[in-house]
């Protein structure tokens, strides 16, 4: 991960590099549409991952003053970034809406984002992930994985810390969601590695 300075107002180029290079067309598209969501005032950072062999760099936290958009303009790669960019939202309501239409069919373009929510503190989206485990395609998580085994360490020490924090006193680590997502990924990596 790479250490970005602080954003004030973004951009839909500054968005749309929150994914891969390949999808630059359709990412600016999906950008604009999350730039006319947002509220005025934003602060963000951005953090780089890697995805299909480059780098993308992913908005911390996003301000939204609406979260409903049009999706009948936007193909459908467009409407899952839109619901990507989404789930860094600072609304744990709106980042949950958003992924539970991300865990669908939960593909390498939007997995990043999923990872994301993971390591944060809403349980009920947690939930979400593990309910929606039987969705996620091997290869896809095996990948990203392999292409960001320091940020996946992170996302593991959070899962940990929160557990730790607010869940330790009520439920065993063998219990708790988080890390039941965590070793349910780490088999999915593990079956599929050459």
């Amino acid at each position: 991960m790479l250490g970005q300075k602080v954003l004030e107002k973004l951009t839909p180029e500054q968005l749309a590099a929150a994914f891969p290079a390949s999808f630059k067309s359709d990412a600016i598209v999906a950008a604009q549409v999350v730039v006319d969501m947002l509220a005025a005032k934003q602060w963000t950072g951005r953090y780089q991952l890697a995805s299909g062999g480059g780098a993308t760099l992913i908005p911390s936290r996003l301000r939204f003053d609406i979260e409903h958009f049009d999706e009948a303009a936007l193909t459908s790669e467009q409407v899952l970034m839109v619901r990507a960019l989404l789930t860094k939202s600072t609304d744990g309501f709106i980042r949950q809406r958003a992924a539970q239409s991300l865990l669908l069919k939960p593909t390498h373009l939007v997995f990043p984002f999923i990872v994301g929510l993971l390591g944060e503190y809403v349980i009920e989206i947690l939930h979400d992930i593990n309910a929606a485990l039987p969705n996620f395609d091997p290869e896809v998580v095996r990948s990203f994985i392999i292409e960001n085994p320091a940020y996946y360490r992170l996302t593991k020490d959070r899962i940990a810390s929160y557990w730790n924090c607010y869940y330790r006193q009520t439920v065993t680590r063998r219990q708790y969601v988080g890390f039941q997502v965590a070793r349910a990924f780490d088999q999915m990596a593990k079956i599929h590695l050459r």
